[in-house]
């Protein structure tokens, strides 16, 4: 290509042919984005013009930037069984995690695995079934974990590596309650794996653990910033377990994890009414670590970094710690990718399977985990395989052995015998000697009986089958997050509908809610309620969701945009309590009414229009005041003006992008699901958010059969449904729980 271009003095294409597998939009926009330039800072060639991106549709056909002549460079795809399928591919790029990692091995192509987490599961069948070699910088650093005494993890770890800091707090009453509930979180996900229902609750219960776990703020404050008490989470879980059909479930099981949950939240509350410790004494809880934590890293002169689990939840601890420390950078786990490294980052807790990966993330070069223990700390972490036993919870025996895990796992990847066998692999096409990864390293951490990986001290007993979660309770990517916000409402039971669709898949729908139909002679898209639709009808469903919105899915590439981020949890807020609004009032005009008894003078349809999605919300910004008033939100109440900020700033994107989005909606999805696919085209270059990306998530179905179902959890209501999976039954005892 170089010879090419020299000769005829400009940059023709290249003749290779690459396949990236990745399920994370923001690598594919990333890539699209990239520029080369004469000089820096200058106006650049668009690296897609040369090497030319492609993407292929859910129809299987390839869609390229810019031009339809069918010639690539790059293709993206979300899969490995989709790589597989593209003919004469010279690399292969497996950006994990990946749902069908395993099959890498029968490519038969060259094939870099990018894995953020050497001990991924994944990575370590690969490394087990063919010859493979990982670069490790962090051996290099000579990372290391141990206990940190409050104040004394600042100063330099003294060999220039990366230092992971445990800081111990002391609670046994939490831990107590939080080692019940990880001992019977299994048997739960056992007896509800038939049910849809069910694993969705357990999902939610697994979330809500993790935000008791992990919290770092008075519990009062946390209610008023998030708007949804913890105690009313809790209890919104517990009406809607009143509703599951299996018996056991519904009478024991259930009720048991929500007494272990209301324990937890009970300790937090006992904790924080007592006394403040005396200075130099132990926190008793992480909000009482997390301020005086914060400070020593910033009066030792260095930059301090909180990574939060949530996009919501680093909202919330941005104005937390506005007042107290506000010269603390907040993030969250799915934002690190794009966020300037610091001297010192603060973790909340340890953090989900899907982000452990940020041990290894070089966003510092020191890290201090909160993490609640049962007993007093000796000052030295605890033996080896601690979180593996029963009793008490105990946080920081899951670092350690998170760290431990990691870090055998990088030694196993990256000694020098490896990198020799792969490379003769790759010149010769086949070793000497086998593939079975290398025994020279002794006590690695990992289970070596044939291609059974051990459990993760991140996973509860039971939940892991030597391959991966037997539950799916954390989320199946790397950036998002399980019951990121609770939703309002979502707990109630609803009149609905079971949907069926011509492809023999199916969905349970809201009736009082809209969903978007498909005008095939008007060519356009319309909001209906559910309970309008007929046999015969087009309806569009964006990410699998009938009742998904298109503001819903710009506010989701805003979350991946980093000038748009800030505004799309703000804005996000504002939607969250609307829901809960909507859900209190049970009508938009009862809705509209309270809101005009603050002083709001818009009509009930505007209400309507802004609780279903289809206007970013009100042009007066003391609306959004009086809705914090109504809902005594506090964060609506008093910084009114920075949400109307932030929604003017979403406004423009929301014009420019729901314009192009909706006219995808009109030809792109039903274009693709005929076979017409157009070429492909760049919809917002912060993002590289492309049509084909968007294309992928709307697909189109035909309405074949249409069954009332007079009770309906709202939880499981919009999500598309696979036409082997079958419809759960629900015990209703008490008709009035049906709004």
């Amino acid at each position: 290509m170089i010879r090419d271009s020299l000769r005829a003095g400009r940059a023709g294409p290249s003749p290779l042919r690459i396949g990236v597998v990745a399920t994370d939009p923001r690598l594919r926009g990333f890539y699209r984005a990239l520029a080369v330039s004469s000089r820096p800072g200058g106006a650049g060639e668009p690296l897609r013009s040369t090497v030319a991106a492609a993407t292929v549709g859910r129809n299987g056909r390839l869609s390229v930037i810019d031009r339809d002549d069918g010639r690539w460079s790059t293709v993206f795809v979300d899969s490995v069984a989709a790589a597989r399928a593209l003919d004469n591919l010279d690399l292969l790029v497996v950006d994990l995690p990946v749902g069908d990692a395993d099959a890498v091995s029968e490519v038969g192509v060259p094939t870099v695995v990018v894995a953020r987490d050497p001990a991924d599961p994944a990575v370590v069948r690969l490394a087990r079934r063919m010859p493979a070699f990982g670069y490790d910088w962090v051996l290099s650093d000579s990372v290391r974990a141990d206990v940190a005494p409050l104040g004394g993890w600042t100063q330099s770890a003294g060999d220039g590596g990366t230092r992971i800091g445990v800081l111990p707090v002391e609670c046994p009453a939490l831990c107590a309650d939080a080692g019940l509930f990880w001992a019977d979180i299994s048997t739960l996900a056992r007896l509800g794996r038939r049910s849809a229902y069910v694993s969705t609750l357990l999902a939610q219960v697994f979330g809500l653990f993790h935000d008791l776990v992990g919290l770092a703020m008075p519990v009062s404050v946390h209610d008023r910033l998030a708007g949804v008490p913890l105690r009313e989470r809790i209890g919104a879980l517990a009406r809607a377990a009143r509703v599951v059909a299996d018996g056991e479930l519904r009478a024991d099981w259930l009720p048991m994890v929500e007494v272990e949950l209301a324990g937890m939240l009970q300790a937090l509350d006992a904790a924080e009414r007592e006394l403040p410790p005396p200075h130099g004494a132990p926190p008793a809880t992480k909000a009482q670590a997390l301020p005086e934590a914060a400070a020593d890293v910033l009066d030792a002169g260095k930059d301090a970094l909180l990574v939060a689990r949530t996009a919501a939840l680093a909202r919330m601890y941005t104005e937390y710690l506005r007042d107290s420390v506000p010269a603390v950078r907040v993030t969250s786990l799915g934002a690190l990718a794009t966020c300037r490294p610091a001297d010192v980052a603060i973790l909340l807790g340890a953090p989900p399977t899907w982000g452990r990966w940020v041990y290894r993330s070089r966003v510092a070069r020191q890290f201090v985990v909160l993490a609640y223990t049962p007993e007093a700390s000796n000052g030295n972490l605890p033996a080896p395989h601690r979180s593996r036993g029963d009793g008490p919870f105990d946080e920081v025996a899951v670092v350690a052995d998170a760290v431990r895990m990691q870090k055998a796992a990088g030694l196993r990847l990256s000694l020098p015998r490896q990198r020799n066998r792969a490379w003769t692999a790759v010149r010769m096409g086949s070793v000497q000697d086998g593939a079975t990864a290398p025994d020279e390293v002794g006590e690695l951490g990992l289970d070596d009986v044939g291609l059974i990986v051990a459990r993760p001290p991140e996973v509860p007993p039971g939940l892991w089958d030597g391959k991966g979660w037997t539950a799916q309770l954390e989320p199946r990517g790397a950036t998002g997050s399980v019951d990121e916000q609770a939703d309002a409402g979502g707990t109630d039971v609803v009149a609905g509908l079971r949907v069926l669709f011509d492809d023999g898949s199916w969905a349970w729908l809201r009736a009082d809610s809209p969903v978007w139909r498909w005008r095939s002679h008007a060519r356009r898209t319309e909001p209906v309620d559910a309970g309008r639709i007929a046999v015969g009808d087009e309806l569009v469903f964006i990410d699998g969701d009938a009742h998904k919105t298109l503001l819903a899915k710009i506010l989701e590439v805003a979350e991946d945009v980093p000038e748009l981020a800030v505004a799309g949890t703000w804005v996000a807020h504002w939607r969250t309590a609307l829901a809960r609004a909507h859900a209190r009032c049970g009508s938009y005009a009862s809705l509209a009414r309270q809101l005009a008894a603050h002083g709001c003078t818009v009509q009930t349809q505007t209400v309507r229009l802004w609780c279903i999605g289809v206007t970013l919300g009100p042009e007066d910004p003391t609306d959004l005041r009086r809705l914090g008033l109504l809902l005594n939100d506090d964060a609506l109440t008093t910084r009114y003006e920075a949400v109307w900020r932030a929604m003017q700033t979403l406004r423009h994107a929301h014009v420019r992008l729901g314009r192009r989005l909706a006219a995808l909606t009109r030809s792109l999805g039903p274009a693709g699901s005929r076979g017409a696919l157009p070429a492909d085209e760049v919809l917002d270059a912060a993002s590289g958010l492309t049509a084909a990306d968007v294309e992928t998530a709307v697909v189109v179905l035909t309405v074949a059969r249409i069954e009332p179902a007079p009770a309906v959890p709202a939880l499981m209501t919009g999500p598309r449904r696979p036409a082997d999976e079958p419809a759960d039954s629900f015990h209703l005892s008490v008709s009035e729980e049906i709004r």
